[in-house]
């Protein structure tokens, strides 16, 4: 994974290579590496690796040297797609996906949200946004191939309370369009603090 980076408005580019050791995946996200800048100019880039699984890692100067990698999805998840990133107070990132579990029960939408991803051991607390009865696609290979709606539309974007939404396609109940988030967690721009409760969504609202 590398990243390309102008200084002069975009008449010329240089290449920065993010690292040598977490690969590109061989197939449909050879080339997807999302990219974010917090408040403070850091970057954060996130990509799937040859073991399907999203990594993340960051840059303080302006992309010349990378942070070592780091993997971003929670226990019980096996499979991984369509990596998405945005960033908001200085070390305050999500990264959005999609992932299978263990149980090949189908795949959901995942937010994995960092708010400290300088520390020496970063906490990392990852949302699934559909229930795990109420799966986004049932495809198996779904992480590795254009898989119905996903394409590679997915997308995620904090509001102006600093709440992260992700953009998704909810592919078994004809590709329709769906944004999710969690009831509540931690804001990611402004103070850092617990955001107000929302009410739950759920197939009621497709």
């Amino acid at each position: 994974p590398a990243v390309y980076r102008s200084i002069d408005g975009g008449y010329t580019w240089t290449e920065h290579t993010i690292t040598t050791t977490v690969p590109m995946q061989q197939g449909w996200h050879s080339h997807e590496v999302a990219v974010a800048a917090d408040e403070a100019g850091n970057l954060f880039a996130s990509w799937i690796s040859i073991d399907e699984m999203p990594w993340m890692a960051y840059s303080r100067d302006q992309g010349d040297t990378w942070s070592e990698p780091m993997m971003m999805a929670p226990p019980g998840v096996n499979e991984t797609g369509f990596p998405t990133i945005f960033a908001g107070e200085e070390g305050r990132v999500v990264v959005g996906y999609i992932g299978e579990g263990d149980d090949n029960g189908g795949w959901s939408g995942y937010m994995s949200v960092m708010t400290d991803a300088f520390a020496e051991n970063p906490l990392i607390t990852t949302v699934a946004v559909n229930s795990p009865d109420d799966p986004l696609d049932i495809t198996d290979d779904c992480g590795n191939v254009r898989c119905g709606g996903f394409g590679d539309f997915i997308d995620v974007e904090l509001d102006d309370e600093g709440r992260p939404w992700i953009a998704l396609a909810h592919n078994t109940n004809g590709e329709l369009g769906i944004v999710g988030t969690y009831v509540t967690g931690p804001a990611l721009y402004g103070d850092l603090r617990m955001l107000p409760e929302i009410t739950p969504g759920g197939p009621m609202t497709l």
